[in-house]
């Protein structure tokens, strides 16, 4: 049997995905130890979350190109709502709200990583949560 897909829009808001990280980054601050906490992002770092967003939706295009359609893909839009053209098979169960939930978890996960890269274990840490939504995006859309 053959496995179709339908080609649907995901809409990415940009300011969920940054508030998202304001919130996670507030929330590091309050369980790191006063002499280890580090810096907490605010919005006045609003133009550096921008780049992170546009550089963390390049990987996660890159990582899931087999379920994106490519000629419809901006990466260079300045929206605040990311248009992410996905190929979803008719077999995924997911729906395309996890779908879309999923996506912004990659996302917000991997601007964190980038934000607290000089941090090591801080950013291994974001890296691996993110890489367990990946895993389970991947496993949604594969249908294993």
């Amino acid at each position: 049997m053959k496995n179709t897909v339908r080609t649907v829009t995901i809409a990415i808001d940009t300011n969920e995905i940054k508030r998202e990280v304001y919130a996670e980054s507030a929330c590091i601050a309050l369980m790191t130890q006063e002499s280890e906490r580090p810096e907490i992002i605010t919005d006045d770092n609003r133009k550096l979350m921008r780049v992170y967003i546009g550089e963390a939706l390049v990987e996660f295009a890159s990582r899931f190109c087999a379920f994106i359609d490519g000629s419809l893909l901006n990466l260079d839009s300045e929206d605040e709502i990311l248009q992410i053209p996905m190929l979803i098979p008719e077999s995924t169960r997911l729906s395309l709200q996890m779908i879309r939930r999923l996506i912004e978890k990659i996302i917000s996960s991997a601007v964190l990583a980038m934000c607290y890269e000089t941090n090591s274990e801080l950013s291994q840490t974001i890296t691996e949560r993110r890489n367990s939504s990946i895993a389970r995006l991947l496993v949604a859309l594969i249908g294993i």
